[in-house]
């Protein structure tokens, strides 16, 4: 039982702790193409739990799901405290570039 992805993403997660850049772990984004499992919609926009194992263009989730992308996966670092609204919100990754993008600008803002 598979769900099937377009336009994944392979999000890497990180936290930052005294200056330093700790990696927690890698999650897929996607929108769902056509799903087996009968859990998503085809067009509803997804985040997995943990990638475990990645076969090409199958993923196997901590929580023993399947996915599969159509093509290899974009990549995507990003902070934790952007991947607790991305998930929230399920945001694209573009969507959360201009987030951050934004308050960079209005941080500048401030600091001027």
């Amino acid at each position: 039982m598979k769900t099937f992805l377009k336009e994944a993403t392979v999000l890497s997660v990180f936290d930052f702790h005294n200056g330093e850049k700790i990696f927690l772990g890698e999650m897929l984004f996607g929108i769902v193409h056509s799903d087996h499992t009968y859990r998503f919609p085809a067009g509803q926009r997804i985040i997995t739990s943990l990638i475990q194992l990645q076969n090409n263009f199958e993923f196997i989730t901590k929580s023993d799901n399947c996915y599969v992308t159509e093509d290899k996966p974009e990549s995507f670092e990003l902070r934790l405290s952007e991947f607790v609204v991305m998930r929230h919100l399920l945001l694209s990754p573009a969507e959360v570039i201009e987030a951050r993008e934004k308050l960079e600008r209005e941080d500048a803002k401030r600091l001027h």
